[in-house]
């Protein structure tokens, strides 16, 4: 049992360890430097986004001596998961070990891990201490869904809105933990595991950790695929453009090989989404780093027009919704994508207005073939009839001159 995951092994131990949650960090660190320590926190945000291990980094920078030093093991920072210790009873222990001084830190720290599990009694029972808290304690709450805890306590607590951790922020995270693991990996999937953990650094070290286990040591996409019915993006951007082809025979085998390997089919809905949205934004934007998943050589692999990228987007967003509610995905998932495949219309449309565009730039050039020949032919005729007259000028002259010559002949031989 000496291996350690890696989630654990790298769990934050100060701020600077923390990624993704600048804004909570920045604000954790002037309350402890002006000395405004609140009695009560709450700790709100998707899970794996660093709640509890943020609590923990407070709670120790809270009880740090003059001099520095913070105690490996501490007794006064007490963490309990309310999943689990949900009653008034473990409540009214936390109370009663609240009126107890800390043991050798300045605050004694309990940090209350899914507080929105306690029940009605428990949160009744807890609302008495945080309105009259004593001087040395500190409760911080953390939770994925505030909305569940009531009001009454909520207005007792300074809340903190955790992130959701963008997916280069985890990539580069990821790329940091697995080179001091000595454990290669390819840029694809760790892109890929950043953008299946949705936001959460301890979901994209699970997943990293099981990936290499399974391949000895590296993460590839094709051990993804393996350990988590991963499609490669190479895979569904044929699939995709298949679709755009019409070639449904194409379509539905791939479909088939794969289920057949274990594909989660709502995650490749997903994807493809994600695949299309990234080539809208790159077609209307042009910039490289709107992308979220898709490379500029992936974009250039894409054989659609933006026009079925749009009516595509559509009915994957209408076919997420069908799926978390289906017992068939697998033939609900076929029978979209094939009404996707059924857009002849719109590629002989297109073609139709090509093929316009043509037949107008072939009148345009014949007509303007005839025009040119027509005032070749006018050139040609008005040199014709500057000839014409040139010579008829030439005859009336030497008529006119014969006529004049014999005038004066006339009048020689009068005389």
């Amino acid at each position: 049992m000496s291996y350690k995951a890696l989630y654990r092994t790298y769990r934050p131990e100060t701020f600077n360890d923390v990624v993704g949650q600048d804004h909570i960090v920045i604000t954790l660190k002037n309350i402890i430097k002006n000395n405004k320590i609140a009695h009560a926190y709450l700790f709100t945000g998707p899970r794996g986004t660093g709640k509890t291990s943020v609590a923990h980094v407070f709670a120790r920078e809270v009880n740090r001596t003059a001099s520095g030093f913070i105690p490996e093991t501490n007794l006064d920072i007490i963490e309990i998961d309310a999943a689990s210790n949900n009653g008034v009873a473990e409540i009214r222990r936390i109370i009663d070990g609240t009126r107890y001084a800390p043991t050798n830190t300045k605050y004694k720290i309990y940090i209350i891990d899914e507080v929105h599990m306690l029940s009605k009694g428990a949160f009744n029972a807890l609302l008495k201490t945080l309105e009259e808290p004593p001087e040395h304690v500190i409760f911080i709450l953390a939770t994925t869904e505030p909305h569940k805890i009531p009001v009454t306590i909520l207005s007792r607590t300074q809340r903190f809105n955790f992130r959701r951790i963008s997916s280069k922020e985890i990539t580069k995270q990821l790329i940091n933990i697995l080179d001091k693991e000595e454990i290669t990996y390819k840029e694809e999937a760790i892109k890929t595991i950043a953008k299946l953990s949705n936001g959460g650094m301890r979901d994209a070290l699970t997943i990293a950790d099981q990936t290499s286990a399974y391949s000895g040591g590296s993460v590839t996409i094709m051990a993804l695929s393996q350990v988590l019915g991963i499609v490669s993006i190479t895979k569904q951007i044929n699939l995709i453009n298949n679709i755009y082809k019409n070639n449904s025979k194409e379509v539905l085998k791939t479909i088939s090989e794969v289920v057949e390997n274990g594909a989660d089919i709502l995650r490749l809905t997903s994807t493809m989404l994600t695949i299309l949205k990234d080539f809208i934004v790159f077609k209307k934007t042009a910039d490289e780093n709107l992308l979220e998943l898709l490379t500029l050589q992936d974009i250039d692999q894409l054989n659609v027009s933006i026009k079925f990228a749009y009516k595509a987007t559509e009915e994957l967003i209408n076919l997420i919704g069908i799926l978390r509610l289906s017992q068939m995905p697998r033939q609900s998932f076929e029978l979209a994508i094939l009404k996707l495949t059924d857009n002849k219309n719109e590629m002989l449309q297109t073609n139709n207005e090509d093929e316009k565009v043509d037949l107008l730039n072939n009148t345009s050039e014949i007509l303007n073939e005839r025009d040119k020949e027509t005032e070749t032919n006018d050139l040609k005729d008005d040199n014709k009839v500057v000839e014409e007259k040139s010579g008829e000028d030439k005859e009336e002259e030497q008529v006119r001159k014969k006529q004049e010559d014999t005038k004066d002949k006339k009048k020689k031989s009068s005389k």
